[in-house]
């Protein structure tokens, strides 16, 4: 179909040479995405983002300033509480009925948009968010100066929900077939999409082992890495096999968020990546038949370490934050985070001791992206395409990536890009506890999201009896 006259379904994914008839046929005319861009002028696109991390807020209402300058597009940041109820308005309507729901936040772990993820500040202050978010609803904010209604008012009706033009997603929220196929495929229609390390950074084209196919736009990095006090640890455990023998020489010392959170369960799952013989096991959906099976040596490795956890292994953070707080406050010497920048901008606000560094095991670590979905609902789906191109040019990534302002890692590769660009990401300040791009080193897939799932059930039922 085509919108407003344009070539939408052209620029989007392209089917095979045989099948480019009708409006396909448009996508081969002289500059179409110039043509798109001058159509978009004037538009507003409604962004629903989560809301719960100022340096991000910060970051869109920057890029809100830069596309109304570029492309006079009025970019409204929706800020949302409960992505799992954002992510219900793409059901079929079939789907929404309670027997046939899919469940759109199964998976434990990531900010969040995360982190990457969005994600919560980890240590309890503004930070870099990368995680995605623990969940967001779109409230609309009442309008200053409004009133509430009066004794024996009828209370006015409620506003209606903004549009749904662009929305921001990531692997805690994974998406469902029927909301996927309810996105457009527009990711290889935007110009700066080859501009992303697809080949580098392959968590850009899959969520969470799933491929995205072209219906989501990637624009953040998560990677796990390890924070440590380098004046009371000078050689923290470079693996996870090793950290149940440091533990038992500093009891106490060291935790983990419960592994409903994105930092808990990335704890969990860096763990079993080293210890499964085969890690292509893990890209394949958990089962009744093999997830006792996988998972036996990681319980038996847990079972040694969580008597030397903080509390004795019997209290956890209830989330990142609650980690961080306890990072600050110095009850711990080593804890995880989703963001590579975080404790470099965390030092840079006073949030955190100068001896704070991090690293990554020398296995390396689990990341994952966070991605843009533009719905086939979407009112305005060429100025949301501009928005999402723009969020991945050099000049948004390198905004992103700079430590003053989120330290994002970006998902763009440095070689595709020219010299002037290329010199944006390099004239960056590098972070006192921020490792480089060559010592964060690739980022291991995030399991199938059925694996978090069935880690954090089993580990809650564990505690529960207090197994290991």
């Amino acid at each position: 179909m085509l919108l407003g006259g344009t070539l939408l379904g052209a620029l989007a994914a392209r089917p095979p040479a045989a099948a480019q008839s009708g409006f396909y046929a448009l996508a081969q005319a002289s500059d179409p995405w110039e043509a798109l861009v001058q159509r978009a002028r004037g538009q507003v696109v409604h962004f629903h983002a989560w809301a719960g991390d100022e340096p991000t807020n910060a970051y869109i209402a920057w890029a809100a300033a830069r596309l109304r300058v570029l492309h006079d597009i009025t970019l409204v940041h929706v800020r949302v509480t409960d992505i799992a109820a954002l992510l219900a308005r793409l059901d079929p309507p079939a789907a929404a009925q309670p027997a046939a729901a899919q469940p759109t936040a199964a998976e434990p772990g990531a900010a969040q948009p995360g982190a990457a993820h969005p994600g919560a500040a980890h240590t309890g202050a503004a930070q870099p968010a990368v995680s995605e978010p623990p969940a967001p609803e779109a409230a609309p904010e009442a309008a200053p100066g409004a009133e509430a209604p009066g004794d024996g008012e009828a209370p006015a009706a409620r506003a209606p929900e903004p549009p749904l033009d662009l929305f921001w997603f990531n692997g805690p929220h994974v998406l469902t077939a029927a909301q996927r196929s309810g996105l457009r495929a527009v990711a290889q229609a935007l110009p700066n999409f080859r501009l992303v390390d697809a080949e580098g950074k392959p968590g850009t084209v899959t969520d969470f082992t799933l491929p995205v196919e072209g219906r989501a736009v990637p624009w953040r990095l998560a990677q796990a890495v390890f924070l440590y006090d380098s004046a009371r640890v000078p050689h923290p455990p470079l693996s996870m096999l090793a950290m149940p023998d440091w533990a038992r020489t500093h009891p106490g010392r060291l935790t983990h968020p419960q592994p409903r959170d994105p930092l808990g369960a990335a704890f969990l799952k860096q763990a079993l990546y080293e210890m499964v013989p085969h890690e292509a096991v893990l890209a394949k959906p958990a089962s009744d038949e093999n997830f006792t099976l996988v998972t036996a040596p990681l319980w038996e490795w847990y079972g040694t370490l969580r008597p030397h956890l903080w509390q004795q292994g019997r209290r956890f953070p209830e989330d990142a934050p609650a980690q961080g707080r306890l990072l600050q406050q110095g009850e711990l010497d080593l804890g995880i985070s989703l963001s590579p920048a975080e404790a470099s901008v965390a030092i840079a606000a006073g949030l955190l001791r100068d001896t704070i560094r991090s690293y990554v095991p020398t296995r390396g670590s689990i990341g994952s992206a966070s991605f843009l979905g533009i719905p086939e609902q979407s009112g305005q789906p060429e100025a949301a395409m501009v928005v999402a191109n723009f969020f991945l040019s050099p000049e948004a990534q390198a905004e992103a990536q700079d430590p003053a302002v989120l330290g994002s890692p970006t998902i763009l590769d440095l070689d595709r890009l020219d010299p002037a660009d290329r010199q944006r990401f390099e004239s960056l300040p590098a972070g006192v506890a921020t490792l480089s791009n060559a010592a964060l080193g690739a980022s291991l897939p995030e399991p199938h999201p059925s694996w978090g799932t069935r880690l954090a059930e089993e580990w809650e039922r564990r505690k529960a009896g207090r197994e290991g």
